[in-house]
């Protein structure tokens, strides 16, 4: 009988020492599970169809926050659309700003690409977004010439025609340190913005010159505001008349047809001043006259 309540107690610690381990390994099994499901590539990585940029301009309001794929062509030279930023070309000549990140840098002018992205718009625009997880790739490249032109519908564009390629004339009617203010033969005002890096110096026009222009159209602008990739994108048609005009007045004096007295003249100008010269020339001249209108019984004495 004194046995018993000894053989009693050992059963009833071993049945308490073996208790605790068994729930703790179920435990860790349904965080396994669980995290497998987490890391399916096909879950973070859905395959997405590809769609035409001229459809998603279009559909914009309806795709608003949808991850997309499609191609186009790089429009932009270097840091002339913002950081991490950069335009995709249409054939049609739209355009669209995408925002990369710094996971890739941005793709080359005239480089034609695939990327993914999730598109975004409000009054400023149509932005496509590039996440961490989307990337762009290299299919194809295109020259300069090849560019698609877009005829920009002037005097409002409509908010999918931000950004496209296109091309303007123009006449100069006010120079800023970095922008002009063109008017077109419509009577439509446009305005031509210079950065730094473009290296264009607006000093170079002036008031009244006729002029072409090819570029993106900046809808980030309050007025209709186009933007040259390249410095040689602006070519001058015709200049201003007054520019014609003042060159006739600037021309030197001495091309004038002083026939009677063409050899004192350039000693003269060799010799004095511009303005001493001139006087004396216009004395000689007028003795010139008086002596021809003499007779030669007068000329003799």
């Amino acid at each position: 009988a004194a046995t018993k309540p000894s053989t009693m107690a050992k059963a009833s610690t071993t049945t308490k020492a073996t208790k605790p381990p068994a729930p703790a390994k179920t435990s860790t099994a349904k965080k396994t599970a669980s995290s497998s499901k987490e890391k399916t590539p096909s879950a973070q990585s859905p395959v997405i169809p590809l769609v035409s940029m001229d459809t998603l301009l279009r559909e914009h309001e309806t795709r608003n926050g949808v991850r997309v794929r499609l191609t186009g062509l790089v429009g932009n030279a270097p840091k002339l659309v913002g950081a991490q930023k950069f335009v995709l070309l249409n054939p049609d000549g739209k355009g669209l700003l995408v925002q990369g990140t710094s996971k890739q840098p941005s793709p080359v002018r005239g480089t034609v690409i695939e990327l993914t992205g999730t598109l975004s718009w409000n009054d400023s625009g149509i932005l496509l977004k590039q996440g961490a997880q989307d990337t762009w790739t290299a299919i194809g490249s295109t020259e300069e010439e090849a560019f698609p032109l877009r005829d920009l519908p002037l005097p409002a564009p409509a908010l999918e025609d931000g950004w496209s390629h296109t091309e303007i004339e123009g006449t100069v009617q006010e120079i800023r340190t970095s922008s002009l203010l063109l008017d077109t033969s419509k009577g439509d005002v446009v305005q031509i913005t210079l950065p730094k890096a473009l290296g264009y110096r607006a000093g170079r026009l002036q008031k009244g010159d006729v002029i072409r222009v090819r570029g993106l159209y900046d809808p980030r602008q309050e007025t209709v505001a186009l933007l040259p990739q390249r410095a040689q994108d602006i070519t001058t048609l015709t200049r201003a008349p007054i520019a014609a005009a003042q060159a006739t007045l600037d021309t030197p004096m001495n091309t004038q047809p002083w026939l009677p007295l063409g050899i004192v003249g350039g000693t003269l100008l060799a010799t004095e001043g511009w303005r001493r010269s001139h006087k004396l020339r216009q004395r000689a001249y007028e003795r010139t006259k008086l002596l021809l209108r003499k007779t030669p019984v007068e000329q003799a004495s």
